[in-house]
This record gives C-alpha cells, structure tokens and sequence, in this order.
C-alpha cells in the first residue's frame, strides 16, 4: 500500500496535488528524531522555521528519516500551511511558517513508517511531481513499510549487556531521566566504551559512585566529558562530531566498588581493545 491512499482513507483532505513531502534528515547541526522525542511540539516548533520558503502548497506531510536505514521514515504528521513571514532567528533571518496539524492523521502519528529511497539530497518534494530518472510519480515511491503498534519514544532498557546508544538517544534518555535507563544505570558501577564510528577509535573509562554509570553518562552532554583527548577531538571537529559515538556497557559492578577496582578493570580493558595504542585514550 502506498502512503497517500492509506491517508485518504482517515481524511480526504491532503492529496499528492496540493501537499509537499517534507524529508527531514540530518541538516549538519540538529537531528529532527532528536528533537521528535523530545515531544511532538518541539518538533512542529523546529519545522516551522525554514532558510527558504520551502512550503509552497497547501498542505504539508512530515517524514523523519530512521537512523538504522537510509530507506525509512517515520511519518510525523500532516500540516496545512496558513503562510509565512520572514523573521531574525539565531544570526540570520528565516522563514517562519504557521503550520497547523491534521488531526484526522493522529492515529498513524510516530506509528506509520514510509519506505523510500531518495536520489539526491532534495528534502523538499511535490507529492505528484514526476522524478526525472524513474519516471513515475513521487507519491508513487512512498510505500507503506508498517504501522507499529505503539508510536515511537524512547527505547526502554534492554538490559546491560545489550546497551548500545547512539550519542543522540543518550542525550534525550539523560534529559528526559527516563525512569527504566536512570533506574539501571544508577545502581551500578563498571567499565564503558565509547566507539567513535567515523574511524573506529575506541575509547574506554570508568564510572562509581552513588550515580555510577548513569552519573558519568550525565557528564557527555557536551560531548567529551571531559576527557582529554575527546575533548581535543570535539574542540577541533565541533560538537556535531559527538554524534558518530557510540555507548556500550564492558562490565558491571557494585556501586560499592572502589576507585581503585574500578581503575584496574578500565587498564586491563584498555590493553585488551588496544585503545591507547589506536584509540582516543590518552
């Protein structure tokens, strides 16, 4: 089934004749699944804001790429547009645009999720334009993959040994204090490691006291934690290149734990993933 005829079974109000796709991905400075799981009006609120005026129809269907695949995207609403004014935002000016949510479409909202490969870097596209290398219709390409039976939010704990965020999902768990996470995190102790997926690097560290984990995954907020060498790498690549870490869980241990236990499992697994030698510990 494609995306436009399931939303016209629920309202017949947008069609691909009058609506624009709005492909939100990865713009270089913000992640707008980030800022989706922050709440429904964050993201509304993001979207209003553009360089150009790139909403030029009536109505607006919002896509949100998936970070585990290049081809899906989570269906985040569909808008009628009522105009937009140009206004100062930051150190520039921008488009803000008054966006107005359907709610005939709320049923499917963070649940349904679209299959589509895009051919460019276009993140702006008429439902009904014809593409130039397919031929075919765009509202032709946006297949229906499946509709979840609950809407998106955050991962729950799946459990130590399958701990595995994204620096971006760390980032929302930590601001929202998911209660599954920080009930976790905070009872135990261990040895954490940070995979840097641009080159591989490893970085491994340690974290007790009363917070354990969950207290030290507090402090990279920032990005570096205060790390000496990921700070060097963050204040040469900028912030956004906190966004290619990864964070796993070595080994657990009581929040009793001394210092020093702690400091010798971080060394042995330092000479176990060679991440002195070819990692970012210092």
């Amino acid at each position: 089934m494609l995306l436009y005829p399931l939303l016209a079974a629920l309202s017949p109000e947008v069609t691909p004749a009058n609506s624009k796709v709005h492909l939100a991905s990865w713009n270089g400075s913000e992640e707008p699944l980030e800022v989706y799981r922050r709440g429904l009006g964050h993201f509304e609120e993001w979207q209003s804001y553009q360089t150009h005026r790139n909403f030029g129809r009536d109505y607006v269907v919002a896509l949100i790429q998936l970070p585990d695949s290049s081809t899906q995207w989570l269906f985040a609403g569909a808008y009628v547009s009522r105009g937009c004014r140009e206004v100062k935002r930051g150190h520039g000016m921008r488009w803000r645009y008054d966006l107005q949510r359907l709610s005939a479409y709320d049923s499917v909202l963070g649940r349904l999720v679209v299959d589509y490969r895009r051919r460019g870097r276009a993140s702006y596209r008429l439902g009904n334009k014809q593409d130039p290398t397919t031929k075919a219709p765009f509202d032709s390409e946006l297949a229906v993959y499946e509709l979840r039976a609950r809407p998106l939010g955050l991962p729950q704990f799946p459990g130590f040994k399958r701990v595995l965020l994204d620096f971006p999902t760390l980032k929302q768990v930590i601001n929202q204090a998911e209660l599954s996470w920080k009930t976790a995190l905070s009872a135990v102790s261990g040895v954490y490691l940070i995979t840097d997926t641009t080159d591989g690097k490893l970085y491994v560290g340690s974290a007790g006291g009363e917070e354990g984990i969950w207290g030290r995954w507090c402090q990279y907020l920032e990005g570096h934690g205060g790390n000496l060498e990921l700070r060097k790498l963050i204040g040469e690549r900028g912030f956004e290149y906190a966004h290619s870490f990864r964070f796993s869980i070595l080994e657990t241990a009581d929040t009793s734990a001394s210092p020093g236990e702690l400091l010798e499992r971080e060394a042995h697994w330092k000479v176990v993933l060679q991440s002195r030698l070819f990692g970012h510990n210092a």
